[in-house]
């Protein structure tokens, strides 16, 4: 009995050694390389430019885990996915991480054998129309043609909308965005509705005739962004979670990615030494130097920096993503 034991424990060991060598961190470093799950189509997050090159927060957000773990944000490959598909990529290994304006809620969290980082952006699902509509709130939307995408949380959120308000709509489900677009410049849907970043790309980017669509004042849900990853790797998603915190904890400390490293600039402050790699080991769990956040910071920039490249040209107020100093919800715990 005594042996069998002994044997069961040899075989747990091995397994649980196995599993740690196969970690997702373990496997990009042994690839060279970052798969990280995008979209294609949303301006201000992801999308191409016209010399193919990613733009983009969530792009951003992947340069800078390619940077933690690399010292390199060109070491990133952009696998672009869908709505319907971007869960399955992620759970089948085809990307390490998704960064896809994925709403954090409750199903997603619990039914997918996946797992939220923390929140980097904090959005709210509203409604763009056709100004041929003449309305000027949701509520008036009675039998109007709604495009909706099946797989996003917009969906049921617009659904249970309108039956809170007891308005009959028309349901028009396509799944790419690309597809949408057509169906509102044709005339074939009065509506859209997505989180209203979302909503202010499209119109910014996509239409035919931009000044010929409003977006609607209501905010019906809270959307919080965050980065999803496989379940049941914690040093995976604690570095994911502090690699945001180091972009966020830069911009409250004052430092950008043109004096996080400046030896010039002296600071007796611990955090920012921390960050630096002159006190404490940020790297030891993750067997990365301990200088990584501030190599991350220097090549992506801080908070601040990241929205105002990204977001700024859409012309939305920063609302709650701005720092907690200031009154908004976007802030990080201590590297201490």
């Amino acid at each position: 009995m005594r042996v069998f034991a002994i044997a069961l424990a040899l075989v747990t060991a091995c397994l649980v050694t196995d599993a740690k060598a196969e970690s997702t961190l373990s496997a990009v470093r042994e690839r060279g390389v970052l798969n990280c799950g995008v979209t294609s189509a949303l301006l201000g997050f992801s999308a191409p430019d016209a010399q193919g090159v990613f733009r983009g927060m969530d792009a951003d957000m992947c340069r800078a885990i390619a940077t933690a773990v690399f010292g390199d944000p060109g070491k990133v490959r952009f696998v672009t996915t869908s709505p319907t598909q971007r869960f399955v990529a992620l759970q089948s290994g085809t990307i390490d991480v998704l960064i896809y304006t994925v709403t954090q809620n409750f199903s997603r969290d619990t039914g997918l054998g996946l797992i939220f980082a923390n929140t980097y952006f904090y959005d709210g699902q509203g409604f763009i129309v056709s100004k041929k509509l003449n309305v000027k709130s949701a509520k008036e939307l009675e039998g109007a043609s709604v495009c909706l995408q099946p797989a996003s949380d917009a969906a049921p959120g617009a659904t249970d909308y309108f039956r809170r308000n007891g308005i009959q709509f028309k349901a028009v489900m396509i799944e790419a965005i690309q597809e949408v677009v057509s169906a509102l410049n044709a005339g074939r849907c009065d509506v859209y509705t997505t989180d209203v970043t979302g909503l202010a790309s499209i119109k910014a980017r996509s239409f035919q005739s931009p000044d010929d669509w409003i977006i609607l004042p209501e905010i019906i849900s809270k959307s919080p962004f965050a980065p999803m990853v496989r379940q049941g790797d914690d040093q995976w998603l604690t570095l994911v979670r502090w690699v945001e915190n180091a972009i966020i904890d830069a911009d409250e400390l004052g430092v950008d990615s043109r004096t996080i490293k400046d030896a010039s600039v002296a600071t007796n402050n611990p955090e920012v030494r921390r960050m630096r790699g002159l006190e404490g080991e940020a790297g030891k769990a993750f067997g990365l130097p301990n200088d990584w956040p501030a190599q991350v910071v220097a090549a992506i920039g801080n908070y601040s920096e990241l929205y105002d490249r990204n977001l700024s040209a859409l012309g939305l107020p920063r609302g709650p993503n701005r720092s907690w100093r200031e009154g908004g919800l976007i802030f990080a715990p201590s590297f201490r």
